[in-house]
């Protein structure tokens, strides 16, 4: 992906930083995961993925039972936005992780025999409502997908009864909409402060916080969330300040505010070409706060690699199994194995979870439903699991729409200058690989619906 500049169309795609669901960068976050090979998965039979059964595989669901949908295949879309000219393969990632689902899940057998026919739709930014509108004449449902602009193409969803099960959702409008289910909620009334708790549990003592964020609606809104989460966890907020859509230039001048502020936390709301821009800014000026603690946007390996030396003391936060953890969770190497075998030219990072994660859910939720295969069928199914992870890539979550809780359990990566590695220390897992908690989500109070 081409990142000259952060540019508005990019700097706006920001606005779904979230803990759980963020985007992405344009390679797997470290070089080691796509090696990594796991001591205690068995082998999968066919058509299952980590400790899901039977995701794909053939059977004899038939019946043209709703738009898309035939006796042999079931028409499916998934939105991105890799045609915009301002960033050139924007979430394509979205798309590759899609296709590569397809590919495996047809070449077990489909949905119960039926094959998925997939449709790339290109929003390129600013062509949503469009795209939308052709999904709505061919496709039973969208899935794995995500948008910069979601919002200009809610109203056309929902009016044609187009279901979606997202990849992500980036403005209000349309995490609040109806006619779909979240693999991973992020309601809007809700702040994750899972890193602002490692913090505390790693740096006890004063908390004096930072925040940095590009300077667009949408992206302050998502600031102001985490800045009130973590002063709900007892943090006093320093410094708080926004730089240009067109990108963080004079990097310096920032750090020494930061510095003259006595930020000791500092979290960017941000690309991670502004990041990068930062931490060589702190290396030029000769200061770092005690931590950067970033959500999952900046797990991503064009971090460490254009950063090089100046990589210290960054922290990030993830709702998913990281690919370093490869080992360890067997829905992780299998994702890696199936990516390579079935798209190998792909891209594979962190996004790309998001996506396989909302196909797996659509596959499950189709099969549930066999020949009475409904878009109020695929909703009502796959709404109601109280403890989806996706085979075992995420921590456990509800995904009923009407009552969504924020993902509570998270990971920690730090980055170096080399890679990023899981620490199990900032804040201590408790569960597998993940800090679960209540804790690691709070209510918030401001207005945040619009």
């Amino acid at each position: 992906m081409i990142r000259a500049r952060l540019s508005v169309g990019l700097l706006a795609a920001l606005a779904l930083v979230a803990g759980a669901c963020g985007r992405s960068g344009t390679s797997s976050p470290t070089t080691a995961a796509s090696s990594a090979t796991s001591t205690t998965a068995a082998p999968a039979k066919a058509g299952d993925f980590g400790t899901l059964s039977s995701v794909c595989g053939p059977g004899n669901a038939t019946g043209a039972t709703d738009k898309g949908v035939t006796n042999t295949g079931i028409d499916v879309g998934t939105m991105a936005d890799p045609g915009a000219t301002v960033s050139p393969g924007l979430d394509q990632e979205l798309f590759d992780a899609s296709t590569t689902f397809v590919k495996w899940c047809n070449a077990q057998g489909g949905i119960l025999g039926r094959q998925i026919n997939l449709h790339l739709l290109d929003s390129a930014l600013f062509n949503v409502k469009a795209r939308m509108t052709d999904a709505c004449a061919q496709d039973f449902s969208l899935v794995g997908g995500g948008t910069a602009f979601d919002d200009s193409g809610v109203d056309t969803r929902v009016a044609c009864g187009l279901p979606d099960i997202p990849g992500y959702t980036n403005t209000p409008k349309a995490s609040n909409a109806p006619l779909q289910v979240q693999p991973t909620p992020y309601p809007t009334q809700q702040g994750v402060v899972s890193q602002f708790l490692g913090f505390k549990h790693s740096f006890p003592g004063e908390l004096k916080a930072g925040f940095l964020v590009g300077n667009l609606a949408s992206v302050v809104v998502t600031k102001n969330r985490y800045k009130e989460g973590a002063q709900d966890v007892g943090f006093n907020v320093v410094y708080d300040e926004t730089y240009p859509v067109v990108g963080l230039t004079g990097a310096e001048s920032y750090v020494q505010r930061m510095k003259a502020a006595g930020v000791q936390m500092l979290m960017m709301v941000s690309d991670d070409t502004a990041l990068v821009s930062l931490l060589k800014g702190m290396q030029t000026v000769g200061w770092y706060p005690d931590a950067i603690v970033e959500s999952a946007n900046n797990y991503k390996s064009t971090v460490w690699k254009n950063a090089g030396s100046a990589v210290k003391n960054v922290w990030v936060a993830i709702g998913f199994a990281p690919f370093e953890a490869a080992g360890q969770v067997p829905a992780v190497k299998q994702f890696l194995d199936l990516s390579q075998q079935y798209n190998p030219s792909g891209i594979v990072s962190a996004l790309s979870i998001n996506s396989w994660n909302a196909w797996l859910m659509f596959a499950k939720a189709a099969a549930a439903c066999g020949s009475n295969l409904t878009r109020a069928c695929l909703l009502q199914k796959g709404g109601s699991y109280t403890d989806w992870t996706g085979g075992g890539i995420e921590g456990p979550v509800s995904t009923n729409f009407a009552n969504r809780q924020a993902q509570q359990c998270y990971a920690i990566v730090k980055a170096s200058p080399t890679g990023f590695t899981v620490d199990n220390t900032f804040l201590p897992p408790n569960q597998g690989i993940y800090n679960c908690s209540p804790d690691n989500v709070v209510t918030l109070k401001g207005s945040y619906s619009s």
